[in-house]
């Protein structure tokens, strides 16, 4: 017959002998007493371990942008209910962050850190910021530990990399971009850096082909060409050098290097000058209907910002929507008729409308703000002339090409009204 009693508990040893009923049930109270305690004592140390090494800061937020405030409150009042949340630490400490509250930030990531050490978003973030301060030595140690905690070939340990480069440690820097190009050799990031230490180095030859290879990038193309000028005019080849330069002059700026955790910061900026940025970046790829949208929504929520009401002007000029841009750009010089920016498409808005002696009266409102705007003296220029006032155009052209003698578009017109006279 099978054996029908159910199983002794696992790892539990039978008794050689059996003790009475009355002892059996003492020691059993025993075990059990025991048992709870340790227990409760685990409970209690990984509850202390846990706990949040910092009171949650309580920010005065009277006078701040509304947007901001609420964002602010709203991470807040979540980490007030889950305290020993590391994530929502974090959270705080990044919301903090992205709107410039740089201690309370330093302080909410130290203590995201405390509680989940595995995690290297947090000490990178907190060392980022650390080195973009006054002192960028304090700094260091946490880039140095997220590097550890990263591959090899991470943002973090680039950081790292580029922090001692600007405090003057060449040979460690130069060593942790090398172990960088060492898992990916094709990393643009990591050879501008190392680009840059061989020319503080006066090591050229190795350092143009690296520059050489990186002309064309979009995150590091502007900074190699003009790093090539310098070598170039160290070593006395000017022809070379005055080539690369005005090239350098007409290239674009160069875009911020791929950064998971910085553009996930930047995706929590809110606020009136986060929305002006994000229309300068929509703007800049061409998406003007979504930069008018945005910039609507924005006037409703800010409708005292001559910013937003400038910036809104500006994009509807894009889209040659003119008498809607006009009264924008009214509006924000009602509020800040000193603005020489909004003059100037005031200017260029009824440029393009042909309204020229206006446009006129525009441009020099602009240079008596700001004299030496050689754009607007080229503005200037092409509305006089279109006004048949060819003496005056032709010394605004030449006003232009003295303060930018590389403005071809003055020089050229100069030349032409020159050789009609």
């Amino acid at each position: 017959m099978g054996n029908d009693s159910p199983p002794s508990e696992p790892f539990v040893a039978e008794p050689v002998e059996s003790a009475p009923a009355p002892t059996r049930w003492r020691t059993s109270l025993i075990v059990a007493a025991v048992v709870g305690t340790v227990a409760l004592v685990l409970v209690v140390i990984a509850f202390w371990r846990q706990r949040p090494t910092q009171p949650i800061p309580q920010l005065d937020l009277r006078g701040v942008d509304h947007e901001i405030a609420e964002a602010i409150t709203r991470r807040r009042e979540a980490l007030v209910n889950a305290p020993n949340s590391a994530d929502e630490w974090g959270h705080f400490a990044m919301t903090l962050h992205a709107h410039g509250y740089r201690a309370d930030a330093l302080t909410c990531y130290a203590a995201a850190s405390t509680l989940d050490p595995t995690n290297a978003w947090w000490p990178y973030l907190q060392g980022a910021l650390l080195a973009m301060g006054s002192d960028p030595t304090q700094g260091v140690a946490l880039l140095e530990r997220d590097a550890e905690l990263s591959p090899p070939n991470s943002v973090p340990r680039l950081a790292l990399a580029e922090t001692l480069m600007d405090l003057g440690q060449l040979d460690l820097s130069q060593a942790h971009f090398r172990q960088v190009l060492a898992a990916s050799p094709a990393d643009s990031r990591a050879q501008l850096g190392l680009a840059q230490l061989l020319v503080a180095r006066k090591e050229y030859q190795e350092a143009l082909p690296l520059l050489t290879e990186l002309a064309g990038n979009p995150h590091a193309g502007k900074r190699s060409t003009a790093l090539q000028v310098t070598i170039h005019t160290r070593r006395n080849d000017l022809e070379a050098a005055d080539r690369l330069r005005q090239q350098t002059a007409r290239m674009p700026d160069d875009a911020p290097w791929p950064d998971t955790a910085m553009e996930y910061l930047r995706g929590l900026q809110v606020g009136l000058c986060a929305r002006l940025e994000q229309a300068a970046a929509l703007l800049q790829v061409g998406r003007v209907s979504d930069v008018i949208d945005l910039l609507e929504e924005t006037v409703e929520r800010y409708p005292e910002s001559d910013q937003a009401l400038a910036s809104l002007g500006k994009a509807l000029i894009f889209s040659k929507r003119f008498p809607a841009a006009d009264r924008a750009l009214q509006r924000s010089l009602a509020k800040a008729p000193g603005n020489a920016d909004t003059w100037y498409h005031v200017g260029l808005s009824r440029q393009l409308q042909t309204r020229h002696k206006e446009a006129i009266e525009a441009f020099r409102e602009v240079l008596r703000i700001r004299a030496k705007d050689a754009q607007t003296y080229l503005m200037l220029g092409i509305s006089l002339y279109e006004v048949g006032d060819a003496n005056s155009a032709a010394n605004a052209f030449r006003e232009a090409v003295r303060l930018r003698p590389d403005l071809d578009d003055a020089r050229q017109r100069l030349a032409r009204i020159e050789k009609k006279s």
